[in-house]
């Protein structure tokens, strides 16, 4: 399981949560997610790519990416599947950026 899988079941629990209250309307909820969401991919993605220097514009990507997808998001699943995913949004951006 990667880096992002490998969060405890509170905190799993805590963004499926955070993540069905804001599918619900919850505002709140939904900048809480994207807070607690935001410091994490942070270090994600600069261990994954250490020598990026738009480490933020990736982080960005990424969340405007879960923005996205929000909606869609099936309740049932993990949240953290889906991140790995956003993450490679993420990449292909910083890519995009880099060129």
């Amino acid at each position: 399981m990667g880096e992002l899988g490998d969060t405890s079941n509170d905190r799993e629990s805590r963004w499926r949560a955070l993540m069905a209250s804001a599918q619900d309307g919850d505002h709140a909820a939904y900048g809480e997610l994207l807070s607690d969401l935001f410091p994490v991919l942070r270090r994600f993605v600069m261990r994954r790519w250490p020598n990026a220097h738009d480490t933020e514009d990736v982080v960005q990507e990424i969340l405007v990416s879960i923005h996205t997808v929000r909606q869609t998001y099936d309740r049932q699943r993990a949240f953290t599947g889906d991140v790995p995913t956003d993450v490679e949004i993420g990449g292909a951006a910083l890519l995009t950026l880099s060129l």
